[in-house]
């Protein structure tokens, strides 16, 4: 009985350490499948995965990013405010601002939540929420980065059952996100 307890134990064991070289290895792999972009008019830089397609953006819509199978896409979209805001004072501004445009260009749209920025990332906050889609529900992450009077907005789509698949790939995209520092200042 015990020789048995030990063998389980050792398969515990392995299984642990397999899953911490995963946790360690994919985020290095998945960095080296990363390719740069820099918006053609110097206002901002990201890193996206070498295996999506890229499309230039028409009016607000600076970049739109597909997965290659179409289940996933992210856009790149950028608004001048009328007047600079700062992203720790105004936060509670910056929420409301994004709640509100998400409520009015998606009157559908559900399980609406924001949080602030963590450290990891550029973004000022974080909002998600579901909405009807094409092919059933959708799950949007929206990361709303603001400085002085230019807001940046990295819509991240998904249906809601793929999203977890996906968020890793658009919490990279996010966090590789850089404002140009001549374009403000």
């Amino acid at each position: 009985m015990s020789a048995m307890k030990h063998a389980v134990a050792r398969r515990r064991c392995a299984l642990v350490l397999a899953v911490v070289l995963i946790i360690l290895i994919a985020p290095v792999a998945a960095q080296r499948d990363l390719q740069p972009y820099r918006d053609p008019y110097e206002r901002f830089s990201l890193q996206h995965p070498k295996s999506w397609q890229a499309l230039f953006g028409v009016g607000a819509t600076l970049l739109t990013l597909f997965e290659k199978s179409g289940k996933a896409s992210i856009q790149v979209e950028y608004f001048r405010l009328n007047q600079p805001l700062d992203a720790e004072r105004d936060y509670d501004l910056i929420v409301q601002i994004e709640s509100d445009l998400i409520r009015e260009r998606q009157p559908k749209s559900d399980q609406l939540k924001a949080w602030p920025m963590r450290a990891d990332m550029p973004a000022v906050v974080i909002v998600e929420f579901t909405r009807p889609g094409l092919r059933g529900a959708e799950r949007i992450r929206q990361f709303s980065l603001v400085k002085n009077a230019d807001l940046f907005r990295i819509m991240c789509v998904s249906s809601v059952a793929e999203f977890a698949r996906f968020a890793p790939v658009f919490e990279q995209v996010a966090r590789s996100f850089a404002i140009a520092t001549k374009r403000s200042e």
